[in-house]
């Protein structure tokens, strides 16, 4: 994980943290960055906190300071007022919504997603085509079995039929996988 703190201390603009507590390092990282105006920090799974970075709040005055409860299926539709320029997401947090979180983090990100995968438990690869499909470029870096995901939203403009349809396929494809777990196991 040392060498993707780096990536906190590269980036500006407004940034989104899913699944990283406040007094992790990572997130330190972060809110020490001077070139980032806002840090916003989701916790936990299904009802998140979402709160403010407390050092900053000129930056932005049309967001209550105060911590709310967003659902990270309803991503999109909390956070549609608010800019965010990158988010920055632990999959093991988004993993039981990954489905909705695709197109929520296509909607909600302006520049950048970058995803952490820390264990085997999804094919990396299956990732990436998911992401590949809408035609945005995925760069992994790997790292002592450590992926780092970079996805290029750049304004990205969600095709939402084609979207509903890789939905379908992607609920077909966690419903084999469970069912198969369920004969193996």
């Amino acid at each position: 994980m040392e060498k993707f703190d780096l990536l906190g201390k590269k980036l500006d603009g407004s940034v989104l943290i899913i699944g990283y507590d406040e007094e992790s390092s990572f997130s330190r990282t972060f809110k020490n960055n001077k070139r980032i105006t806002d840090v916003y920090l989701l916790n936990n799974t299904s009802e998140t906190l979402f709160g403010k970075n407390s050092k900053r709040k000129k930056a932005s005055n049309n967001i209550n300071p105060k911590r709310k409860r967003i659902s990270i299926t309803k991503l999109a539709k909390e956070l549609k007022k608010i800019n965010i320029d990158y988010l920055v997401c632990k999959f093991d947090t988004i993993k039981p919504f990954f489905r909705s979180f695709i197109k929520n983090s296509i909607l909600v990100g302006k520049k950048k997603v970058y995803l952490f995968l820390d264990n085997d438990d999804m094919d990396p690869k299956e990732i990436e085509l998911r992401y590949k499909r809408f035609g945005l470029n995925v760069n992994v870096t790997n790292h002592k079995n450590e992926y780092l995901y970079e996805i290029e939203i750049n304004n990205y403009k969600y095709p939402f039929i084609k979207g509903l349809l890789y939905n379908i396929r992607d609920l077909g494809y966690d419903l084999v996988e469970y069912i198969a777990n369920i004969l193996i196991g």
